[in-house]
């Protein structure tokens, strides 16, 4: 088995990194932030994406935004993957190299586990 070690790209480690991308909700607010340029989006907003998606377990888009708040968007902020500004309920999604950085990374990980 792999050693767990600090990611050198992000700053989180690879457990860390499987639980992120583990949870269908955090999966969906990447997947739309990191599609096309770099945007500007509200909690609400994100949550209504996420429920059109269909792979998100509730249809209560105030229920989700609140959870966004609370939860998903404050763990993504904290690994880097994301500028959550929760006073103003608004997320900035990653530039280009940092997606191509986590992207690389989550790869680099998901092969040595193969392994």
């Amino acid at each position: 088995m792999p050693k767990i070690t600090q990611s050198e790209t992000l700053p989180c480690s690879e457990t860390e990194l499987f639980e992120i991308f583990g949870d269908s909700v955090r999966r969906q607010v990447l997947s739309y932030l990191y599609s096309g340029s770099r945007k500007v989006v509200s909690t609400n907003e994100l949550a209504e994406r996420c429920i059109e998606s269909d792979e998100v377990a509730t249809d209560d888009s105030d229920q989700l935004a609140s959870t966004l708040h609370h939860l998903h968007l404050p763990k993504l902020d904290d690994v880097g993957l994301l500028d959550y500004d929760p006073d103003a309920g608004e997320v900035l999604g990653p530039d280009e190299d940092t997606v191509d950085a986590g992207v690389a990374e989550l790869m680099d990980v998901l092969s040595r586990v193969v392994e």
